[in-house]
């Protein structure tokens, strides 16, 4: 964390240092202070969880028994919303008549739903069949967002300004994921197996990176209408996770590092992607690599600044 701020500082610094000093800035600047909140909605990437909800979902079999037989596949699994709410509250000093910085705090952020699918495939004459249920719940969280932005202002008209910014961002934010799976076999002998997986992620270092633009327009001295639309760049690829996973009367713990893979369901038969814990990419599946989490994306949003003093 030490060596990503220091640069950001001494940057600051020297943009401040070198700016030319035209004759109405002569005199001394007094610092203002200032109270930002904004207000709108943003899209937010998700990464590998959509990816592997969507794979499920849409894996081989299930399409091919929604069409020559839709009875046989009921209710989907559904991926994380993208697009949700985006608030913020910043602090803002003005260092000169041409740079400002801040330091923000974003509304909590958490993306979860729950959705299911029941499988019945064809029954073998003489064996008979099984039928599968598959529940997942999935989640990322965010509980809360720190953002330390510098402020450049490069248009000033009378009651019009328009700034360009960029910072950095502390994300701690927890991915997790609970699914259950009950098999039903229906032949001469009825049996009944539940597997249960419990798992939850997180970035060692959660820090990322924000840019963008604003627009302001003074209404008086204390008062100012906003416009910020912000992009974000916040890719986590190196995720640590504990998990507990039960298999009928077993149960078992793993912890490491969490990997995305392709993998072969011997009910569904047919192959889909998924989340699972290893201390090594030796897992049993292909094309096995870490697992990505990405809350990047971008922001638009409206609100007042207030000038304090």
């Amino acid at each position: 964390m030490k060596n990503t701020i220091k640069p950001i500082a001494l940057l600051s610094c020297l943009l401040f240092l070198a700016q030319p000093v035209s004759p109405e800035e002569k005199k001394p600047y007094k610092s203002r202070f200032s109270l930002k909140l904004t207000g709108g909605a943003g899209y937010t990437a998700i990464g590998d969880m959509n990816s592997h909800l969507e794979s499920i979902n849409n894996n081989a079999s299930f399409e091919y028994w929604r069409i020559h037989d839709p009875d046989s596949v009921s209710g989907e699994i559904k991926t994380l919303n993208n697009w949700g709410y985006d608030f913020e509250l910043e602090l803002m000093m003005k260092l000169s008549p041409k740079f400002s910085i801040g330091m923000a705090a974003s509304a909590p952020f958490r993306r979860s739903n729950e959705s299911s699918v029941i499988f019945t495939p064809q029954e073998i004459p003489g064996i008979g069949y099984q039928k599968i249920n598959m529940e997942y719940r999935p989640e990322i969280k965010l509980s809360y967002l720190i953002k330390i932005s510098l402020y450049y202002t490069w248009l000033t008209m009378t009651r019009f300004r328009a700034n360009i910014m960029g910072g950095i961002g502390y994300y701690p934010v927890t991915m997790s994921e609970y699914i259950k799976e009950i098999t039903y076999t229906h032949s001469i002998e009825n049996s009944m197996a539940l597997d249960t997986t419990d798992w939850n992620a997180k970035e060692r270092y959660p820090f990322g990176f924000h840019g963008g633009i604003g627009l302001e327009y003074v209404l008086d001295e204390e008062f100012s209408f906003i416009i910020d639309i912000q992009g974000r760049y916040v890719k986590f690829g190196n995720l640590r996770a504990s998990g507990e996973f039960k298999q009928e009367a077993m149960t078992f713990r793993r912890s490491g590092v969490l990997y995305y893979l392709n993998y072969w369901h011997p009910v569904i038969e047919a192959k889909y992607d998924k989340l699972d814990i290893s201390e090594t990419d030796e897992l049993g599946g292909e094309n096995v690599r870490k697992a990505i989490l990405d809350i990047g994306g971008f922001s638009l949003r409206v609100g007042v600044k207030i000038n304090l003093f």
